[in-house]
């Protein structure tokens, strides 16, 4: 394959290339795979992830505009780098994997200059780290470099073309995101839609979530569509109702509560206090409107939503909240958007303590923030006894689709579920409750199955 020139390279990168090897050894996945074949790691078990598809697709999301610092055609803005910083170093990576995974034969296809190039790339988006306004400028003179050089490797890497070596050898108690279950997944109930888990309180919540919410991103329909949408979710199994309430949707999910026929005591509604809302009075207020509109006797969960402007009355907010917990009207506490220094603040200030955490979910980018500068978030909700649940687990992150990654894909494939449900029943088997936007009878699907640890 013929290697292409670059002249107009970074000084690190120039670096880099002048001590850079061919090889890749030494990287985690072939110490694993040495343990694996010599006994010494446990239970182990083969896998081909298609780390060559998934270079290319991933590479290929990122607009050719967005790779310059003037990003007036970009759809994206400066807030967007880290979405940049994130595809290209996961395209990166899948494509060093795909080039330490190919057959022996199919790798001597590549010039020892073309391997460098790779490493050379990888070492300079190192040096890069995770600041969007160090990729903002830097990227823009790696960006040629690196496009040039996937053009230059697209005929090695497409499907039909790309040949893997042996399977990959995985240890299943050490791969993936270090989270506190060690590389094992929870055990859940089979064929149970309104499977439940027991808050710190006793309070049993159904584990799959119907984001009313998340309706209202959808394209804009009639005030009764939420009706039917959440008549449409209880009618499939769903049990766990969570709105926003600024939507003004909550008669239509009270009447469709009602007309479900389904008893009451077993809906578990969810509501959360808009940011707007989050003072003092403005909370007091905003929760007698809410229950007026309602019409019902209780809430099973209410959460208050991280609010930057009024971070400083989140104490005075949480006591209003207790007020209504004390006389039995909202039956569990809990919070939304919260990171971890701001839970564990106001966990520690709480007469009632929280028992939910809703957050943000995304196989590319989990808890980022949280692994990153503020600890474990999930380690340190579970020995609190403090319930998580994942929301737009399949919705894009920035630049990247879940739901059309090429490893998603492979594993939805294998296990016979779309990916959205594959999704889905990652987050559960982590420990997590998770919402959906969806009312379909396919969301059922996430108990029937289990995902293999290798996935």
């Amino acid at each position: 394959m013929r290697a292409e020139t670059y002249s107009h390279l970074h000084p690190v990168l120039l670096s880099s290339l002048a001590t850079a090897t061919a090889s890749f050894a030494g990287s985690s996945w072939a110490e694993q795979s040495a343990r694996c074949a010599s006994g010494t790691a446990g239970r182990c078990a083969n896998r081909s992830p298609p780390f060559a598809e998934a270079a290319l697709w991933a590479a290929g999301q990122v607009p050719e505009a967005c790779d310059k610092s003037d990003d007036s055609e970009c759809p994206f803005s400066i807030d967007a780098w880290h979405g940049v910083a994130s595809a290209w170093r996961y395209a990166w990576n899948n494509l060093r994997l795909a080039i330490q995974h190919a057959s022996p034969a199919h790798r001597l296809r590549l010039t020892p200059r073309e391997v460098q190039q790779v490493v050379a790339v990888h070492e300079f988006m190192y040096w890069l780290g995770n600041d969007a306004k160090k990729w903002h400028v830097g990227w823009q003179e790696m960006s040629g470099t690196a496009r040039a050089l996937l053009r230059s490797l697209q005929l090695w890497l497409v499907a039909g073309e790309y040949q893997l070596g042996s399977q990959l050898q995985l240890a299943l108690t050490n791969h993936g995101l270090h989270v506190p279950f060690a590389g094992r997944s929870f055990q859940l109930p089979a064929g149970d839609v309104g499977a439940r888990v027991s808050l710190a309180n006793g309070l049993p919540m159904p584990l799959l979530i119907f984001s009313v919410w998340q309706v209202w991103r959808l394209p804009l329909k009639p005030t009764n569509d939420v009706y039917k949408q959440v008549l449409k979710a209880i009618n499939t199994g769903y049990r766990h109702i969570d709105i926003v309430p600024y939507h003004g949707s909550e008669k239509e999910v009270s009447m469709a509560i009602r007309d479900s026929g389904v008893p009451r005591e077993q809906i578990f509604l969810a509501c959360r206090l808009s940011p707007a809302d989050s003072y003092p009075l403005g909370a007091k207020r905003a929760i007698q409107q809410l229950l007026r509109h309602f019409g019902l006797d209780y809430i099973d969960l209410f959460m208050m939503s991280h609010s930057t402007r009024y971070s400083m009355l989140q104490h005075q907010v949480w006591e209003v909240l207790e007020a209504f917990y004390d006389k039995g009207i909202f039956r569990s506490l809990g919070v939304s958007n919260f990171d971890l220094p701001s839970l564990q603040t106001l966990y520690r200030a709480a007469h009632v303590k929280p028992v939910y955490l809703q957050r943000r979910m995304s196989i590319y980018q989990m808890l980022r923030e949280d692994l990153n500068s503020d600890g474990d978030v999930l380690g340190w909700t579970r020995a609190h006894g403090i319930v998580m649940a994942a929301y737009h687990a399949e919705d894009r992150m920035n630049f990247l689709g879940p739901l059309e990654d090429p490893h998603v894909v492979a594993i939805a494939k294998r296990a016979g579920r779309s990916a959205a449900v594959v999704l889905a029943r990652w987050a559960l088997q982590l420990g997590l409750a998770v919402a959906s936007k969806h009312a379909e009878t396919e969301d059922s699907q996430v108990f029937d199955f289990t995902l293999l640890e290798e996935d």
